[in-house]
């Protein structure tokens, strides 16, 4: 028999049997999540509370436009009576939605997507771990903290599907670190950071706090500018690759602000409810902080992660960047407590003051605590033989059961039958293409399925929905199908001929007409400075609604939505994939010394 497993392992190398630990570990991982979510999968089909009615509203445009309408997504003509859609920074242009969507259906298709980037967490957080010299158990134990952590379990239950791109910050870091050694690597990592950007959300810009904070402290520990340059590099192509959905968000923003004050701040004996409270359902009736939802505070990790966080200050020594940065993203989520705390400092600048609520932040904190929680575990290492390795291990097998067996316990029941509606939808819900017109919803519609909207329905039968629930503050101008001022979705305004539509999109509209003299033709949207036309003409408003002046002569005319804000970016896109390929083929590496980059040379 000893000769058959030495027969054996002569004919398996090294790489091969690391290769099957991987994909054993990967397929345990994937056993996890669905353990972890199989209630999400278990009413997959059902309507969700909270803002679950919006998201598969927004989803399902994606899916209209570039399916029904072979369309990129850049105006939303179904809320509102008409804005900007691809520049909202609660959409997501990445094509996961759209792969998930189109083979499940809206419904089932997002909480799919919600368990894929559970597992992507897990694993992340498993990689990096192992990039630290992490052994495997402690690794598994912080990547089952991060991913099963209650930030995630709340988000996904109140549909705020975006705020899931976090599970991208372990393979942002590791990247980062990694390429600090081989600069190639940068470029990976500005790739996952370009993702937190296309996913909308505020990730990216938390993100980006935390990786210059600890730039700036790992430069100063190892007396290098290496760690700020690369997080310059990696910034530098995270601006270019996201370019067309980052430029038209800026631009959103820059027109519909939503000024906010520095708020609030979080009583310190509210960190017991948010970190350590088993009871987080309690919770969600309860308003600790200035009546803020508990989705946008709860972040439950348990008692054993906690309490290995504050051991980890004993590595302060040789991981005090780690820590100080973990630190500094704690105290940035503890809000306004004072007039130079780090949330009040940063909300006086761009970006931050359109946000109102610090404890979104907690979410890397949580992620900063898992990695720590990796490496305080791993420090624990056996000194003696056999004997002490095995009780290690028994030891930490244990810890890793409990640690599941309570976060599941906790943050998972946040997937059960109380936070989905009892509607099922035994099949996919389908878009039918009927006449477009604008629609007000009765008062009793605004909270259909418990939701706090009900565009989702509206917008399968191609109504926009002018009162429909929005965030973001713009104008409303459109007239609804009901109102006494209701002329049509387009008329002329001196009813001096006739004017029909033979072409109807979202980013799009053909008229053709007849008149004996110019008039101005209104279309029943809000107006926007990106309509633009063929022949080209000046599109003007004309009471908030898009108009243009017709010539009688030319008998037809084509509406088009193009903001050159996407335009730029796409062109910035393509300068980042040059600039990528360009950066590769040289085979510039970083050297030592002043100059970051070389070709041919690497560092130690």
């Amino acid at each position: 028999m000893k000769r058959f497993f030495a027969a054996i392992k002569d004919r398996i190398s090294g790489k091969e049997v690391r290769m099957a630990r991987f994909v054993g570990l990967m397929a345990l991982f994937a056993i996890l999540a669905l353990a972890y979510g199989w209630q999400i999968l278990r009413f997959r089909n059902h309507f969700g509370l909270h803002d679950w009615d919006f998201t598969f509203f927004l989803h399902q445009y994606w899916h209209i436009a570039i399916f029904s309408f072979k369309q990129v997504p850049l105006w939303n003509p179904y809320i509102c009576g008409g804005m900007p859609f691809i520049g909202r920074p609660d959409v997501s242009v990445l094509p996961f939605p759209i792969i998930f969507v189109s083979l499940f259906g809206v419904m089932a298709g997002l909480r799919i997507m919600a368990l894929f980037y559970i597992f992507l967490a897990m694993t992340g957080m498993f990689c990096l771990c192992r990039f630290f010299r992490i052994k495997t158990l402690p690794a598994m134990i912080a990547s089952i903290i991060f991913s099963m952590n209650g930030c995630f379990a709340l988000r996904v239950m109140a549909g705020h599907l975006g705020w899931l791109s976090a599970a991208y910050l372990p393979w942002i870091f590791l990247f980062y670190l990694k390429g600090l050694k081989k600069a190639r690597y940068v470029f990976l990592s500005s790739v996952f950071l370009a993702f937190t950007a296309l996913e909308g959300s505020h990730i990216l810009i938390f993100t980006a706090v935390f990786l210059s904070v600890f730039s700036f402290l790992y430069s100063f520990q190892q007396k290098t500018i290496r760690p700020l340059l690369a997080l310059a590099l990696a910034l530098m192509f995270c601006v270019l690759f996201s370019g067309p959905k980052l430029f038209p968000m800026i631009e959103m923003m820059s027109r519909f602000p939503r000024l906010t004050d520095a708020g609030w701040a979080v009583p310190l004996g509210n960190l017991y409810d948010i970190f350590l409270e088993r009871a987080q359902q309690d919770n969600l009736f309860q308003r600790f902080i200035k009546n803020t939802a508990w989705w946008e505070i709860g972040a439950y990790v348990g008692l054993v992660p906690s309490v290995l966080f504050v051991l980890s200050f004993k590595m302060i020594k040789k991981q005090w960047p780690l820590l100080l940065t973990a630190v500094f993203i704690l105290l940035i989520g503890l809000g306004n407590f004072s007039g130079f705390a780090p949330w009040t400092v940063l909300h006086s600048g761009p970006v931050f003051s359109n946000m109102h609520i610090p404890t979104r932040i907690f979410i890397v904190f949580v992620f900063l605590l898992s990695l720590l929680c990796g490496l305080c575990l791993n420090s624990f290492a056996p000194r003696g033989g056999g004997r002490e390795v095995f009780l290690r291990n028994a030891f930490l097998i244990a810890l890793f059961c409990f640690v599941a067996w309570d976060l599941s316990a906790v943050n998972s029941a946040f997937f059960g039958e109380k936070f989905f509606s009892r509607l099922n939808v035994l099949r996919k819900p389908l878009f039918k293409e009927n006449a477009f017109f604008q629609v007000e919803l009765p008062q009793q519609y605004h909270s259909l399925f418990g939701a706090t909207t009900g565009v989702f329905a509206q917008i399968l039968q191609n109504h926009g929905v002018v009162d429909g629930y929005e965030a973001i503050p713009v104008e409303r101008n459109a007239v609804p199908y009901s109102g006494p001022d209701y002329r049509g979705e387009f008329h002329l305004l001196g009813s001096s001929g006739n004017v029909s539509q033979s072409y109807w999109s979202p980013n799009k509209l053909i008229f053709h007409y007849d008149i004996p003299y110019p008039d101005l033709l209104v279309v029943n949207q809000n107006y926007d400075k990106n309509w633009r036309t063929f022949p080209p003409k000046m599109v003007k408003s004309h009471e908030g609604l898009i108009s243009v002046e017709l010539d009688p002569a030319d008998r037809g005319i084509i509406l088009y939505y193009l903001p050159y804000s996407f335009v730029l970016g796409v062109f910035s896109f393509f300068t980042g994939v040059l600039g990528w390929i360009f950066f590769n083929k040289a085979g510039l590496e970083w050297q030592e010394g002043r100059v970051p980059l070389e070709k041919g040379r690497g560092m130690d």
